[in-house]
């Protein structure tokens, strides 16, 4: 991982709602962060980063004759690491980690792969040839990825762009717990209120877990997207000497694939959902919270994300694509 060996996360303050988070004033002055001010950054490579996987593949197959095949393959894995490589970040290369705190303390950032995946099918055929032509086929059927819930807003000062601003896991804030504060703020109190309608909203496909981990920091990657099927068709027609004696061993292979199949006979099928931004927006740091002040609490004011855990189609993914293609082998 890369590392920026003068970041000092501040320590002098500690969130009372939350488990981790510590702020000293909002936006996080750079000041505060860094054990020399008089310098930008120092990065350092080293290889701290872990990565652990267990898989298991179980495959079978079946030749046809004229060389026609039914293969088939059905995949078990596991990927965790507590570091995704990155080549462009402020302070560590912990940018997509959904970091609780502090970015270099690894052991509290360990979960899942943002690449890992837990089932996959695979099934692949291929006809004989039948005058020339072939037919063949790919069903592929796969886990979604894992995401996580996170903070919009520099709130641990490990950064000040966009995509730091999105790197920080959420905490779950319980309802019932503001609720039952008599001192609760307006800030807090509207929280409470806009996280009971999104547990009940039914578009929200991450409302078990948000209901099953209140008054907690969310975990990385625990929430999956939805299983994902595509089917690819192809089919081919062979111009040889079968057809022109007279061009010896030389043919013309014509074809035409077909990606995503499902959705070109039904625009609303074969679409991978996924949350939109690899990661959901749970809350937004609006700043520190000025009621909470005036009490002697210093914790931020938070806006809950209406629209989140709500899915989307995958635009590279969800659209059929046709391809024509003529291959002359001689």
């Amino acid at each position: 991982m890369k590392e920026d060996v003068v970041f000092a996360p501040v320590d002098k303050v500690q969130v009372a709602a939350e488990t981790n988070p510590k702020v000293v004033t909002y936006p996080i002055n750079y000041a505060d962060v860094t054990a020399h001010p008089e310098l930008s950054r120092v990065l350092a490579l080293n290889g701290d980063a872990h990565l652990w996987q267990k898989g298991v593949t179980f495959e079978g197959g079946v030749v046809l004759p004229n060389n026609g095949l039914i293969s088939a393959s059905f995949t078990i894995n596991n990927s965790e690491d507590d570091n995704s490589y990155n080549c462009c970040i402020a302070r560590t290369t912990y940018s997509s980690g959904n970091i609780a705190d502090d970015p270099r303390a690894l052991d509290v950032n360990r979960g899942g792969a943002n690449t890992d995946f837990r089932n996959k099918i695979v099934v692949y055929g291929l006809s004989p040839q039948w005058h020339g032509f072939r037919f063949g086929f790919k069903y592929v059927g796969i886990s979604g990825n894992p995401w996580t819930p996170v903070v919009f807003g520099d709130i641990t000062g490990d950064g000040s762009s966009l995509t730091i601003n999105n790197n920080k896991r959420a905490f779950i804030f319980d309802p019932a717990t503001i609720n039952a504060n008599p001192n609760a703020t307006i800030y807090e109190k509207q929280v409470a209120a806009d996280l009971v309608k999104l547990m009940n909203n039914a578009d929200n496909t991450a409302s078990d877990y948000l209901k099953s981990h209140l008054g907690q920091m969310a975990k990385r990657n625990e929430i999956y997207n939805p299983f994902w099927h595509n089917v690819d068709i192809s089919v081919s027609y062979t111009i040889d000497n079968r057809i022109f004696k007279n061009i010896g061993k030389n043919r013309l292979v014509l074809q035409a694939q077909v990606f995503n199949f499902a959705n070109l006979l039904d625009k609303n099928a074969g679409k991978q959902m996924v949350v939109s931004s690899g990661n959901q927006q749970l809350l937004k740091a609006m700043g520190l919270d000025p009621f909470a002040l005036k009490q002697g609490r210093t914790i931020y004011a938070y806006q809950v994300n209406p629209t989140f855990g709500q899915l989307v189609p995958n635009n590279a993914t969800s659209t059929y694509q046709v391809q024509l293609g003529a291959r002359y082998e001689f």
